[in-house]
């Protein structure tokens, strides 16, 4: 019994160590097929998923944008024409004024006294005028009855003539005082706004000394600065955009006007000039956005800014033919609204990597989706 105990043992023993080799075997054989499995994956190529965009053909606007200045193209310094203490204002800055209006009042007491005598003298002269008129007719008489020689009758006539020489004299000098008490009254040389006022009441003004500017809104001058480096690039008779933000809805197109021949001393920049009407809103002193068109460029090929990707070797797009990315180093020129100018490197209706291009090498195969 003991012997037949022994025996069962021993084959319970070996069938433990035939089950655990055959677990073993299938294991080893699953981990082998896993690995080459896992093998197979890694040496099959992936594909990288990309949009695509068709390059396209249109015409580009070249422009410069810049800053500039709206001034009036209308702006004097109005000027005392006659001397005198002021004794009235009539207007304040900011105000708006129109052509021949009153500005102020000058004290003209002395050229009220200067004006009664002049008129006195005007007066004094008629009379003797027309008193000597008479003695020339009584002296013309006389001579036809042979009462007084000719010569006598000329004596008068020269007389007479004198006196007249003197009244027309006299009338000048009364003329001149009625002109220089006008000018006591300081009146616009222009419509528009009261921009300084330099004098207040109670100041004497001479002859030629300002006292006010008066600045017309109603034809605007705009001053373009634009920098040295593109001073070859401009010229009279450019396209120009204008747009001020004080009126932001309203945009002005015209040309260049002037362009100063000399660089301004102030922003060391190239000054363009425009004279424009005012559209409605421009305020003389605000600011003017104005773009100017300096180049037409017909059938230029455009992509999106994203297709371009920065590389050790430059700007590159990659152009997708049967499922491959092609790198391509290209020149790009203006970049507007999103889209960039594909000067050389990419031809119109090309197929190229959009959103994903920067995860693109050479030849990598890629998943495209099409977009517009």
């Amino acid at each position: 019994m003991i012997r037949n105990m022994l025996f069962k043992k021993s084959w319970s023993a070996m069938g433990y160590a035939a089950v655990l080799l055959s677990m073993t075997v299938l294991l080893w054989a699953g981990c082998a097929g896993k690995e080459k499995e896992g093998e197979n994956t890694t040496n099959k190529p992936r594909s990288t998923p990309v949009t695509i965009v068709k390059a396209v053909s249109q015409t580009v606007l070249v422009t410069q944008e810049v800053i500039g200045l709206i001034e009036s193209k209308a702006a004097p310094f109005v000027s005392a024409e006659a001397a005198g203490r002021v004794k009235e204002i009539f207007v304040d800055v900011g105000q708006q004024v129109t052509l021949g209006q009153p500005l102020a009042q000058l004290d003209g007491e002395s050229l009220a006294i200067g004006k009664k005598a002049a008129e006195a003298a005007v007066n004094r002269l008629v009379i003797l005028s027309e008193n000597q008129q008479k003695t020339v007719e009584r002296y013309s008489k006389l001579a036809e009855e042979n009462f007084v020689n000719r010569a006598m009758v000329d004596d008068q006539q020269a007389q007479l003539q004198a006196l007249r020489q003197q009244l027309a004299s006299a009338n000048a000098s009364l003329a001149q005082v009625d002109s220089d008490i006008a000018k006591t009254t300081v009146t616009s040389p222009a419509t528009g706004r009261i921009e300084k006022r330099l004098v207040d009441v109670g100041d004497f003004v001479g002859v030629g000394k300002p006292v006010f500017r008066v600045a017309s809104a109603d034809l605007l001058r705009v001053v373009l600065p634009f920098p040295e480096t593109v001073a070859d690039t401009l010229s009279i008779g450019q396209k120009v955009e204008l747009s001020s933000p004080s009126a932001p809805q309203v945009k002005v197109h015209g040309s260049v006007a002037e362009i100063r021949p000399m660089i301004s001393a102030d922003a060391r920049a190239v000054e363009m000039i425009m004279d424009v009407p005012n559209p409605g809103g421009w305020k003389p002193g605000g600011t003017v956005k104005g773009i100017v068109t300096q180049e037409e460029r017909k059938s230029a090929v455009l992509v999106p800014e994203t297709c371009v990707v920065l590389r050790p070797a430059g700007a590159v797009v990659y152009v997708i033919e049967s499922g491959i990315a092609h790198q391509r180093i290209v020149k790009t020129g203006v970049k507007k609204e999103g889209l960039v100018e594909i000067i050389s490197g990419v031809k119109d209706g090309e197929t190229l990597a959009q959103d994903g291009a920067a995860y693109l090498t050479d030849k990598a195969p890629v998943s495209a989706l099409e977009t517009e």
